[in-house]
């Protein structure tokens, strides 16, 4: 799989991608490769101009409990790169506190960035991540919240990203959970359930 070297099993299709458990890690991977066409379907400027949070109180615990997490391991004032920033909202958030940068793959995602947060202008980068992006061992930590199920070849993408990351610093992650109840009871209708959209689903027990 892209995770692991486990065998994988088809299961069910969503959306009429096929998707399969492996057999090591029990990850659930979309098995189908979407085309770029249907990436940047997917990944036009509406996706990144409409929030995902419509309740703003919401939105704001959310970056509270994010902080909160890195506050327990990485001292305030370090670098800090959000993987996956879209319109660099935790970035904006975290940044008294934390020196933050952001990057995405989407130009979208970073030109919607610079229009609601120019004084951010410096700090984000959009395109594909390669290891000349950042100096190697450069930030304390790096974050992708929500990020990795949209990805995939995660295991390629962490490989890049630890190589930005100091000897002793932290990667934090948040994405869905495929053995949650909802996801076991529902499976193809489970709600986040959204090839090409998400790609990669872990075992969060």
């Amino acid at each position: 799989s892209a995770f692991c070297k486990g065998i994988l099993k088809k299961i069910f299709r969503a959306n009429n991608y096929p998707l399969a458990r492996c057999s090591c890690c029990d990850a659930v991977l979309v098995t189908q490769k979407p085309s770029e066409t249907e990436l940047k379907n997917i990944y036009s400027a509406s996706y990144f101009s409409n929030p995902k949070y419509k309740n703003t109180n919401a939105l704001q615990k959310e970056h509270q409990r994010r902080l909160n997490i890195i506050r327990r391991y990485i001292k305030k004032h370090s670098k800090i790169l959000d993987f996956g920033c879209a319109q660099a909202e935790f970035v904006e958030y975290a940044t008294d506190e934390y020196d933050m940068y952001g990057f995405d793959f989407y130009e979208n995602a970073i030109q919607e960035a610079h229009k609601k947060r120019p004084e951010l202008i410096s700090k984000l980068k959009a395109g594909i991540l390669t290891e000349t992006c950042y100096l190697p061992e450069s930030f304390d930590g790096v974050v992708l919240w929500d990020v990795i199920e949209h990805l995939w070849d995660p295991t390629e993408t962490l490989k890049k990203l630890f190589h930005f990351i100091k000897p002793g610093g932290f990667l934090f992650i948040s994405t869905p959970n495929i053995n949650s109840l909802s996801a076991i009871f529902l499976k193809q209708y489970w709600a986040l359930m959204t090839p090409p959209e998400h790609l990669s689903f872990l075992n969060g027990v």
